[in-house]
């Protein structure tokens, strides 16, 4: 496997980042465990720990990100914050919340229909000699 520095430094950094995952889901078992429950915020927590180990294997093997990826562990941040303080936040937090998600979920939506509408193709090397004629 030839690796150009460039793409070795992507690749440590992705270890970095799955080892910090990795660690954050042992320290949020271990406190789950010990307090010997274990609520709604904190299921969402770890789907978004599940999110993020998704990002780094799909940019692992694919060497590129989904931009709809980190929209949903948005959703999911905001819905666990919505969760876990709803008895402490003010009425018009819990609206701007729900407000975010709403948001964010067309921007999924319109992002979803553009990427079957208008599907990416990668140039070719035949593409690129045609612009300079």
């Amino acid at each position: 496997m030839n690796l150009n520095p460039t793409r070795l430094i992507e690749r440590i950094g992705l270890i970095v980042i799955l080892l910090a995952i990795i660690a954050a889901v042992i320290l949020k078992l271990e406190v789950l465990w010990q307090a010997r429950e274990i609520g709604v915020a904190d299921l969402l927590l770890l789907f978004m720990y599940l999110e993020l180990v998704g990002m780094v294997h799909i940019y692992w093997h694919e060497g590129r990100l989904s931009v709809l990826l980190p929209l949903y562990i948005a959703i999911i941040g905001i819905s666990r914050h919505l969760l876990a303080e709803t008895q402490e936040v003010e009425e018009s937090h819990l609206i701007t919340g729900a407000v975010a998600i709403v948001l964010l979920s067309i921007s999924i939506l319109m992002l979803s229909y553009g990427q079957r509408k208008f599907p990416f193709t990668r140039p070719t090397a035949q593409d690129d000699s045609t612009k300079h004629d």
